[in-house]
């Protein structure tokens, strides 16, 4: 059954990129068609800015952006380049620097780095685990000194990457002693800590009301246990046919997986897009 959707909704690792993390043809020729619908290709990340924005560029699109999981939420490129900031939830000085003596002295393992609106700040440009994630994204590393107390920088996100059963002890450890934050695992071996109340769903409300729908207008790809409440917010949930069960389970739909263009056979089917 079809639906006019007005928004489309998309996480980008393990959904609207292959795992070579490129975007297929047939996705690019979908999300031609969704520009001339004039129907907005919302690209939803737990990446910073500079690590959506090309992609966005390759997908021939211009609308908002919600970076960080929801932490940092920008509105359509204008003609200038610039957009407008609609959201900017950044974590506490204080509360970034415990973390990052918590994961020093306790969990030595754990890779800690932080991200705002324009920087990736990390402890070391040496460390295997920054490189890799650097070779993922494509994005610049600044090193940067997380026990300095002057010149501290707005920080949207923490992201600890290390070994996964250190990264979930981490996470329970996190859970008890700063329960106030947003902690979650968006890989196996990857922690993302960011301010309270930060979500997908969250930050998508701020683009019904911006663009004046209801969330039964939208439609939402999503892969992992981070996109679950994005997918159960709006009107179609689709899963990939990559998402681990527990997600396929609380969504309305599964397509095929990221390597078969499950983006571009959903939205034929439900948006009459071809």
């Amino acid at each position: 059954m079809t639906v006019g959707y007005k928004l489309v909704c998309s996480d980008i690792d393990g959904t609207i990129i292959n795992s070579d993390h490129k975007l297929s043809l047939g996705t690019k020729k979908a999300a031609k068609v969704l520009q001339q619908k004039k129907i907005p290709l919302v690209l939803v990340s737990a990446r910073m800015p500079q690590a959506m924005i090309p992609l966005q560029e390759e997908l021939g699109s211009s609308g908002p952006l919600i970076c960080f999981s929801g932490a940092l939420v920008l509105g359509e490129e204008r003609l200038d380049g610039t957009r407008e900031v609609l959201k900017n939830a950044c974590l506490n000085q204080k509360d970034v620097q415990d973390i990052y003596h918590t994961c020093v002295e306790k969990f030595p393992q754990i890779s800690f780095t932080a991200y705002n609106k324009t920087d990736w700040l990390v402890s070391s440009d040496q460390d295997g685990w920054v490189i890799q994630e650097h070779d993922i994204t494509g994005t610049p590393m600044n090193v940067f000194s997380f026990q300095s107390d002057s010149l501290y920088p707005e920080v949207n996100k923490i992201l600890c990457m290390g070994p996964r059963q250190v990264i979930k002890t981490l996470e329970e450890h996190l859970h008890v002693n700063f329960s106030d934050l947003t902690i979650y695992r968006s890989k196996p071996n990857y922690l993302e800590i960011m301010a309270q109340h930060v979500s997908k769903s969250n930050a998508i409300s701020i683009l019904l009301e911006r663009y004046q729908i209801n969330r039964e207008d939208v439609i939402a790809f999503g892969d992992n246990y981070n996109d679950i409440d994005m997918l159960q917010a709006c009107g179609l949930g689709v899963a990939m046919g990559n998402a681990p069960d527990e997600v396929k389970a609380i969504s309305d739909a599964v397509t095929l997986t990221n390597d078969e263009e499950g983006i571009k056979v959903a939205l034929e089917k439900y948006c009459f897009v071809s």
